[in-house]
């Protein structure tokens, strides 16, 4: 009779339905495994594993889970998926007739529609976040491209290995990087935590290098246009300098006129180069480069760039001028340099016939000009300096050989005294001597060179009259 009870109560649970008498008994079984699984909850969580999913231990498990849910004493939250298999267990026990698992069951119900809710939100979030990076991903991508095509650089060879190599410019390098991360697979599909910031952090370098590529496009932009610019000035003022000099070749006397009603006009380059080329009309004493120099400095003064240049093509022919004919005549009209460089050839003989006499001449006219060149002054000071160092240093070869006569002949006749007061004049000199032998010869080697006859000359002369080598009786050999 007990065995046919028990059988037909498993029929009315698989029916979904429940008898009063069956419940009661339901919840005994159900009880005294729970406390037997109190006694041990070791053994009873051992009996759940190795048992049928629905066996008495498993469902006292259940509920004590569902249970803990509720009152929050798991330490890690459930998941929707976890709370909804753990719903279906308890929800299946209420109807058995466990009256515990119908109170679990309360309480887990609005915690499986809450996390239910979330899981749609973060669901609807993500897929919001994989959109959104899609189109980040695209806009990189078609921006990369166009910043190359705009480099002229090619979009197949700036891969990630060889964006150094082949892209060949700061910009293509960022582009091509920037092109390899949006290519690469950067965003998953879970773009939540740990991979969204990831995803983040690397669209960001990639928005970087993209920053930067743009500013090179737009460097290297303003750059062509303002060498374009460059271009056209220039081609435009090469057009108004030739008109300018044509019209001077064709008639000196209104080029000249329109130079002295407008000062900053082309056409006083045009009558500088006149000048330059000792045109009759303009000047009856040979090619004046000082007078261009002087025509084109007032155009520059007046804001003429041109003039400028043509100043400082003036000012560099001066300092680089070779050869007596070319240098003559801006020597002639007050460039130093270039009477520098003939006071050089006349020294050195580098031409012309080696003239040390020109060659000092030409010196102190470079120191004289206005403005005076330094290199012409001191070999003009050295050639003005070369007589009285000489005569400066014959006068203390002279003392000291007067002295060491004095000394050696003190000696001689025991005067201790006397010998020491001649080696301290001589110590006294000796100083003077030397300084005057340096000068002597740093001049001797801006006057000549140190090559030449003349320098050879010069330093027999240095040797016959500044030094000093004694006998034993204190003379100079």
């Amino acid at each position: 009779m007990r065995r046919r009870a028990v059988r037909l109560e498993v029929l009315v649970v698989q029916a979904g339905l429940w008898l009063p008498g069956c419940g009661a008994m339901r919840e005994a079984s159900f009880a005294t495994t729970d406390s037997s699984c109190s006694a041990n909850s070791t053994e009873c969580e051992e009996k759940c594993k190795a048992g049928p999913s629905d066996s008495d231990e498993c469902n006292v498990v259940a509920v004590r889970m569902a249970e803990d849910a509720v009152a929050k004493r798991n330490p890690h939250p459930l998941t929707a998926d976890a709370l909804d298999g753990l719903h279906t267990i308890v929800a299946r026990l209420c109807k058995e007739g466990i009256s515990r698992a119908c109170k679990a069951d309360e309480g887990l119900l609005p915690m499986l529609a809450e996390a239910q809710a979330d899981e749609r939100s973060r669901a609807k979030v993500a897929s919001e976040a994989t959109t959104s990076q899609s189109a980040r991903i695209a806009r990189i991508k078609q921006e990369a491209k166009d910043v190359l095509k705009a480099l002229g650089r090619d979009e197949s060879s700036c891969s990630p290995n060889n964006v150094r190599d082949f892209c060949n410019s700061p910009g293509g390098s960022a582009a091509g990087s920037a092109l390899a991360l949006a290519n690469a697979d950067v965003c998953g599909p879970d773009l939540s935590g740990q991979a969204a910031q990831s995803c983040s952090y690397k669209l960001d370098e990639a928005e970087k290098k993209l920053a930067f590529a743009h500013a090179e496009v737009a460097r290297i932009g303003a750059e062509k246009e303002q060498a374009a610019r460059a271009r056209q000035q220039i081609e435009a003022t090469n057009n108004a300098l030739t008109a300018a000099n044509d019209r001077c070749k064709a008639d000196a006397a209104l080029c000249q006129q329109m130079c002295a009603t407008d000062a900053a006009s082309y056409e006083c380059v045009g009558l500088g180069n006149l000048f330059i080329a000792g045109d009759p009309r303009v000047t009856k004493s040979g090619p004046n480069p000082g007078k261009a120099r002087e025509l084109g400095a007032k155009a520059c003064a007046a804001a003429n760039n041109a003039a400028c240049a043509f100043v400082s093509f003036i000012d560099d022919n001066a300092k680089k001028c070779s050869g007596e004919s070319l240098c003559q005549p801006y020597c002639a009209t007050g460039f130093g340099a270039s009477c520098t460089n003939l006071g050089r050839m006349y020294r050195d003989g580098d031409g012309v016939t080696q003239d040390q006499a020109k060659a000092a001449q030409f010196f102190r006219q470079a120191c004289n000009a206005k403005p005076a060149d330094d290199e012409g002054c001191k070999y003009g000071r050295a050639a003005s300096n070369l007589s009285s160092l000489f005569a400066q240093c014959s006068a203390n070869r002279s003392e000291i050989e007067r002295w060491r006569i004095a000394g050696v002949q003190a000696a001689h006749a025991g005067n201790g005294a006397a010998a020491q007061r001649a080696a301290e004049k001589i110590r006294d000199v000796e100083p003077k001597w030397n300084q005057t032998l340096s000068d002597l010869r740093e001049a001797i080697s801006r006057l000549t060179g140190d090559q030449g006859p003349r320098f050879q000359q010069l330093i027999v002369q240095v040797k016959a009259q500044c030094s000093c080598e004694p006998t034993r009786s204190g003379a100079c050999r």
